[in-house]
């Protein structure tokens, strides 16, 4: 899901006049929801700006997910949250092609300088990404989440589980997108009255729109090499999880044709 990109195949990166460094949200933010598809900002904890001779031409943005496990049950033996994140968003502009793994080796040894070991990231084929970012730079394939159903708001934006469970459990944050659901014509929340029963009506006042999308391309990135990373079996079993090119997804051809590489 984070992955956006105009990177040209076509064209070799060469990382002369390029520098990736920590940006403030206030950078992150504008640059992030201009061109991201999902039009929105997650739960942010760290951001990093690629730029090119000065100029910022890319964001990558690490944060928490709306539910521990997302982070455990691959992870179970790191700390969520300080020893692993989830890439939340991954933007670039126009830009040559391989600026993403690149960019992504860059943020490695930033994270790894905050206390970092690994990183799960997600790839949507709703909206034709398989990951292939992530295969280039050797993560682990986790399969497949589970079905579910994205909540759009009328201006074609999409409220996402994280920023629900802010509202639900009054978290940091959880102001700022009550005032938004509000905007779309929900009222506020009375006093004493509990988040989650007023969350409920308030998608109902907005009259938003749902919509079932398939299970997300999952992969882990391990920042060390010590790093276990875990999935489940067919029997629920959690399993050590390697690197095995041969299980990744394949883009459809005619995605390889829109971006201009011959099969």
């Amino acid at each position: 899901m984070p992955a956006w990109s105009y990177a040209d195949p076509s064209e070799r990166f060469s990382p002369r006049g390029y520098e990736v460094q920590p940006i403030a949200e206030a950078v992150a933010k504008p640059f992030v929801t201009s061109r991201h598809y999902l039009r929105s900002y997650p739960a942010a904890v760290h951001q990093f700006g690629l730029f090119r001779h000065g100029e910022l031409i890319g964001v990558a943005v690490y944060g928490n997910p709306a539910q521990d496990k997302v982070l455990t049950n691959p992870l179970p033996d790191l700390e969520p949250y300080t020893q692993s994140l989830v890439l939340q968003r991954l933007v670039l502009g126009p830009t040559e092609g391989n600026a993403e793994t690149w960019t992504l080796g860059q943020c490695r040894a930033l994270l790894l300088d905050e206390g970092l070991h690994a990183v799960i990231t997600f790839a949507d084929p709703a909206w034709g990404h398989v990951g292939i970012i992530y295969q280039a730079f050797n993560c682990i394939y986790l399969g497949t989440s589970k079905t579910t159903t994205t909540i759009w708001l009328p201006d074609g934006t999409c409220l996402d589980e994280r920023t629900m469970q802010k509202i639900r459990a009054q978290e940091r944050g959880h102001a700022a997108a009550e005032r938004r659901l509000v905007s779309f014509g929900a009222r506020p929340m009375r006093a004493g009255e509990k988040p989650h029963e007023w969350l409920r009506q308030a998608l109902l006042d907005v009259k938003v729109t749902r919509r079932r999308t398939p299970g997300k391309h999952r992969y882990a990135m391990p920042l060390r090499k010590d790093v276990k990373v875990y999935k489940r079996d067919r029997n629920g079993r959690a399993v050590r999880a390697h690197r095995d090119p041969s299980r990744y997804p394949k883009p459809s051809p005619d995605l390889f044709a829109a971006m201009g590489v011959p099969l």
